[in-house]
Order: C-alpha cells, then structure tokens, then sequence
C-alpha cells in the first residue's frame, strides 16, 4: 500500500463519518428515549415489584434499622472477640513447620532464551511463575545479559537475586 491509497482510504474515512455524522445531527430522534413524568416512573417502578419511598421516609427507616442493629451487632463484637483471642492461642500453638529452602543447578547453554531459562527454574520449584520471571528479566534489561554456566540458586531467592547470579552481575 503506498502513499495515494493511504489517503485515499483516510479520506474515504472521513468522508463517511462526516455524512454520517450530518444524518445523526438532522435526523432529530438522536436515539433520546420517550420522557415520562414522575407519576409514570412510580407506576414503572412499582409494576416491578418495588416500592418508592421519598427521601425523608428513607432516612428514618435507614435510622430505625441502625437503631435496631446496634444492640445485637454489640454482643456478636464482644463474641468474636472473644471467639478471635481464642483463634490466636491455638494459632501459636498449631504453627505449621517452615517449607525446605530448595537448592537446584541450573545449567545455562549457548542458545538458551529467558522464557527455556524461566520454565527450567519454574519446573524445578524454584520459582511460582515463569512468565512473571521472564518478564521482569525483560524489563529490567537482564536477558540480554545472561551468562553460561552452571549457577546454583534457591527457591528463597528474590527475582532480583537470580537474575545477578545467572548474569554474574
């Protein structure tokens, strides 16, 4: 496509958004919906199923409910508070034993891409999500300095802390 059917297309373009554009304004419906009095929204409304309440009568039914609420909401505090110090004793004691550092060798070989790099620690549990890795190599300018070798890395490891190793930064 060279330069004259480019502007002609552009200019076919607006052409038709200028004629539609023209109908859209002379037409006059301009897609406005019918305008119904308030009456007539109340009779829609409540056809529905729903009730219409004015602004006043909403606020003092709002302040009954809240008046209402307000003793039996101050005895459930006073139970989960009791039921969450409860919680928390037994937290202590049930503490789940720390998960195992992982150790694992990466070999990096001539020709190997960050997303090969990524999967490889992602498979041997050292990292939870590859694309995320790779993308922060990306973007932090780190995948077009990997090294070759062998590193050994740990699943404690921040995605920071991998990069330098692997890029003997």
């Amino acid at each position: 496509m060279n330069k004259i059917h480019l502007r002609a297309f552009a200019f076919g373009l607006l052409l038709s958004t200028c004629i539609l554009g023209t109908y859209y304004y002379f037409s006059g419906d301009n897609g406005a919906a019918e305008k119904l009095s308030n009456a007539e929204l109340i009779a829609q409304v409540e056809d529905k199923g729903y009730k219409v309440v004015d602004g006043k009568a909403y606020e003092e039914l709002v302040a009954k409910s809240k008046e209402a609420e307000a003793t039996p909401a101050e005895e459930e505090t006073k139970k989960t508070e009791q039921t969450d110090t409860a919680k928390e004793e037994t937290a202590k004691e049930e503490e789940p034993p720390a998960e195992a550092v992982k150790e694992y060798k990466l070999t990096i070989i001539s020709g190997m891409q960050s997303s090969e790099i990524a999967q490889l620690l992602k498979d041997a549990g050292i990292i939870t999500d590859a694309f995320d890795f790779e993308q922060y190599l990306i973007s932090t300018g780190y995948h077009t300095k990997v090294q070759l070798g062998e590193f050994v890395v740990k699943s404690d490891m921040t995605y920071e802390q991998l990069a330098k190793i692997i890029t003997k930064s």
